[in-house]
Parts: C-alpha cells; sequence; structure tokens
C-alpha cells in the first residue's frame, strides 16, 4: 500500500492585498512543493487541497521549509492518505 500525504489549507482571515501579492510571488519563485501529484484549489477562493508522494529525507527536511515559508498565510493540516483501490482490499479483510 502506497501512503500519500494530502495538505489542505485554509488562507487566514484579515489577509492584506500586499499579503496575497506576496503569497503568489513567494510561489512563483519558489514552485510547487517537491512530490506533488496533484494541486486543487478551491473555487469559493479560500484555500485548496495539495496530494503528495510520501517525503523521506533532505525531501522532507526542503517541504518543511516551504510549509514555514507559507504558514503566516495559511492554515494548514495534514493527512496520511491512499487510494480507494488500495484501500479497499483491507477495509473489504476487517469487514468483510
Amino acid at each position: 500500500m502506497k501512503r500519500l500525504n494530502m495538505t489542505s489549507y485554509t488562507y487566514r482571515e484579515g489577509l492584506t492585498l500586499e499579503d496575497r501579492r506576496e503569497m503568489v510571488r513567494l510561489f512563483a519563485t519558489g514552485g510547487e512543493m517537491l512530490g506533488v501529484i496533484a494541486h486543487y484549489e478551491r473555487l469559493d477562493g479560500r484555500g485548496g487541497f495539495v496530494i503528495q508522494e510520501e517525503l523521506h529525507g533532505q525531501d522532507l527536511e526542503k517541504d518543511f521549509q516551504q510549509t514555514v515559508a507559507f504558514s503566516r498565510f495559511m492554515d494548514m493540516e495534514n493527512h496520511s492518505i491512499t487510494t480507494e483501490e488500495e484501500a479497499f482490499p483491507v477495509i473489504q479483510t476487517v469487514f468483510g
């Protein structure tokens, strides 16, 4: 079973226009986080979701640096996930 990481983020209340511009500049210069499989933005403009491969070692350290850099603009919540195709046989074994 392959473990993935899902980060959901919500933009902080009270961000100024300049805060949002700085966030965009930071993303434009820093790029996407390592190991990203998919990155979705909510259509209500209040945040989004990132699905990425599980990171280790130096990659995890770089990912953490990027997380800290964006933390002043957004609240983040991380979840370990896997695909339904991989999870269902385990669920079926337990509850079958």
